[in-house]
């Protein structure tokens, strides 16, 4: 009613999210199309290059399809605009999603030394929130490296600080569909509650 295109691109971008956490990729489409048409109709490039590149990697993260190697590059975009715009918590963000689309391809020693980048990233800025998602993410990396004894140490540690901080990004986001992942989330669980 107000006619603030910036603030519905925001809106319809947000809500994106909430498609593609609900694995529903028709809507993630429509409402990231129509965020990045509003925010170049408002003036805001830098936003909408954001969109287009959170859209080709979004459906990899999320286990609903998508090319590895476009996902990477609009990664790289993404952390570069980023970073230029002076936007910290974004260029985070796409540290993370490197760790993911590493990890998806098998490359875990790239993926660890984005995890782990990004890990100091969200420190540094005071977004704990994050923290436990990237421990998970490292633990899946240690355990498809076999070390199983750092593996089990990161888990745990992202459980007890999940329990301390509360709420997180969906198990999706840290084991990618992976079976043994989610055996994984399983296992610390029950050794979380044992302790």
């Amino acid at each position: 009613q107000i006619g603030d295109d910036a603030m519905i691109a925001d809106a319809l971008f947000n809500s994106a999210w909430a498609a593609a956490a609900r694995r529903d990729i028709g809507s993630v489409e429509a409402r990231a199309g129509e965020a990045i048409e509003l925010y170049r109709r408002a003036g805001d490039t830098s936003s909408a290059t954001l969109v287009e590149a959170w859209f080709r990697i979004e459906p990899l993260v999320t286990g609903l399809g998508g090319d590895v190697n476009i996902a990477a590059q609009a990664v790289h975009e993404a952390v570069e605009a980023s970073r230029q715009l002076g936007r910290t918590h974004d260029a985070a963000d796409w540290l993370t999603a490197f760790a993911f689309v590493y990890r998806m391809v098998g490359d875990t020693e790239r993926s660890t030394a984005a995890a782990q980048d990004a890990l100091r990233t969200w420190h540094e800025i005071g977004n704990l929130g994050r923290l436990p998602v990237l421990f998970k993410m490292l633990a899946s990396l240690a355990l498809a490296q076999g070390r199983l004894e750092r593996a089990v140490r990161l888990g745990v540690a992202a459980e007890r600080y999940n329990a301390d901080i509360g709420g997180e990004l969906p198990d999706v986001f840290g084991h990618l569909g992976d079976r043994r992942g989610r055996r994984f989330v399983l296992v610390t669980t029950l050794l979380v509650m044992a302790t």
